[in-house]
């Protein structure tokens, strides 16, 4: 299969960030479906094109898809054109999550008005928001189970960024500088928090699906005896030994086990 150059590509970039008009559901939905195939099949993938893609998007979600976000919180309401952003917002954040990492709190300017790291906060607060939608997932949103891969990404990409890189700025930061991981702690307790509110089993008579399910491959009985609440209580527990980011990602793995099967959880994980 041929695979067209980046150079062919950048220039459609600029015209399907145009069709992103969130009141024009015809044109969003296949522009935005069209921006993440370009995020992960082409040769703009893997975090290529920060300067025509990854920044373009940032400065569009700064100024249109903020809105989008608002109204969708305000309302309670996720529409066809916030379901489409939400998955734009995952299919950037794995693209682009090096570059969201390394930028969290950085002062490099990308326009007169905006730095990468206040773009880089505003991306971070969009993709939280659909995280910690109201309700429970399966339940009253499909939502926010779509963001959980990239708090995984996010992750380690923090891990292994090199915040000594400032661009263009001629200074670099001393590597002791505590502010992007002040900034990464705030945010993963944030995430935290809304974990703990989103694994919560949702009350009767509309709670998840009863029997055999599959999880990541493992077949898990309906017969646990396991309570969730117990589930919550010992994985809190357990978590407090350990950093926010540990917290955070085994909260979403309970996140995940409970969104299947509400009564079951891997034999091992015991208090």
């Amino acid at each position: 299969m041929n695979i067209l150059p980046a150079d062919n590509l950048i220039p459609f970039i600029t015209i399907l960030i145009r069709q992103l008009d969130p009141e024009d559901e015809e044109t969003f939905l296949p522009a935005s479906e069209t921006l993440q195939e370009i995020m992960s099949k082409s040769t703009l993938s893997d975090g290529a094109g920060t300067k025509s893609l990854t920044e373009p998007l940032l400065l569009w979600l700064d100024a249109i898809g903020t809105g989008i976000v608002s109204a969708t919180v305000q309302s309670n309401n996720v529409s066809e054109v916030s379901h489409s952003l939400c998955k734009l917002l995952v299919a950037l954040g794995d693209h682009s999550a090096l570059y969201l990492a390394a930028n969290i709190a950085s002062a490099v300017p990308v326009t007169a008005e905006k730095t990468k790291g206040l773009l880089v906060q505003t991306f971070l607060r969009l993709i939280m928001s659909y995280t910690g939608l109201p309700g429970y997932y399966g339940v009253d949103e499909e939502e926010s189970e779509l963001t959980l891969s990239f708090w995984y990404l996010f992750q380690e990409a923090l891990w292994s960024a090199d915040f000594d890189e400032q661009e263009d700025t001629g200074t670099p930061a001393p590597r002791s500088d505590p502010v992007q991981i002040q900034m990464a702690k705030a945010v993963y307790i944030e995430l935290v928090q809304i974990l703990r509110r989103k694994v919560a089993f949702p009350s009767p008579p509309s709670g998840w699906s009863k029997g055999l399910t599959s999880f990541g491959g493992i077949q898990i009985p309906a017969d646990s005896s396991f309570r969730s609440d117990r589930k919550v209580q010992c994985l809190s527990s357990r978590c407090g030994r350990h950093s926010h980011q540990r917290v955070c990602s085994a909260f979403i793995t309970l996140y995940r086990i409970l969104n299947h099967h509400p009564d079951t959880m891997f034999s091992g994980m015991i208090c």
